[in-house]
């Protein structure tokens, strides 16, 4: 599997001493090159550590040690894997804790509007979830 290194611009240094603990697949709402666009803006607060391109290439735009942006906050716990407070619980403070914190986010996208992405682009994306979970 080849990585290409495409570093961008929105992102976290660091994991406030979270480790990555579980993915999260999203489907960009356009092309890859949109995205790129999207995640190099500020002022979208929006960004991925990977995205799989149209023709299955692999981009990893941050650093599994940071913090991507690819998840928001969590409101309801979905995943009952977690324990309190790291991510599905209020904080002691009363504020949720910030999921992006011990996720590693991954983008597939879209060979156009309403075009899902194709078979190369999904055995990648196998490829490198396996690639992740077996380290």
């Amino acid at each position: 599997m080849n990585i290409i290194q495409y570093p961008i611009k929105n992102f976290t240094p660091g994991r406030n001493g979270f480790k990555p603990q579980a993915l999260c697949l999203h489907i960009t709402d356009s092309s890859s090159q949109s995205a790129l666009n999207w995640f190099n803006n500020p002022a979208s607060q929006a960004s991925s550590h990977y995205l799989v391109k149209e023709n299955g290439d692999i981009l990893q735009l941050v650093s599994e040690d940071d913090m991507s942006w690819g998840a928001g906050k969590t409101v309801y716990a979905v995943w009952r894997g977690l324990i309190p407070n790291q991510g599905i619980m209020p904080t002691t403070d009363g504020k949720w804790e910030n999921p992006n914190q011990y996720l590693i986010n991954i983008e597939v996208a879209l060979w156009g509007v309403g075009v899902f992405p194709g078979i190369t682009q999904w055995r990648n994306t196998a490829e490198l979830v396996k690639w992740i979970c077996t380290r």
